[in-house]
């Protein structure tokens, strides 16, 4: 949320199920603002580079998802950047 500018605590919360010592089921909810959607969804759409390839396979057990968090940060930023320069 700092790289929006937004003071706010994210949390997320968690609740994993196991059956017979293995995990059956995970479900996830979290208090993410409006803005921040909207943010991902600018970077997505405006600066691809940023985090197609580097956030390619994140849920799919490849490596810790660092690079694709460190690009949406760099996305959120300029975003940021834009909106103050335009008055917003």
């Amino acid at each position: 949320m700092a790289a929006l500018a937004i003071d706010f605590n994210v949390t997320d919360t968690f609740h994993i199920s196991f059956q017979k010592g293995k995990i059956h089921s995970v479900k996830t909810s979290s208090n993410d603002p409006d803005a921040y959607h909207e943010a991902k969804e600018w970077v997505d759409k405006n600066r691809p580079e940023f985090v197609k390839k580097a956030c390619e396979g994140i849920w799919e057990g490849e490596p810790t998802p660092c690079e694709c968090a460190l690009g949406m940060i760099n996305g959120f930023k300029e975003l940021r950047e834009i909106k103050k320069k335009n008055g917003r």
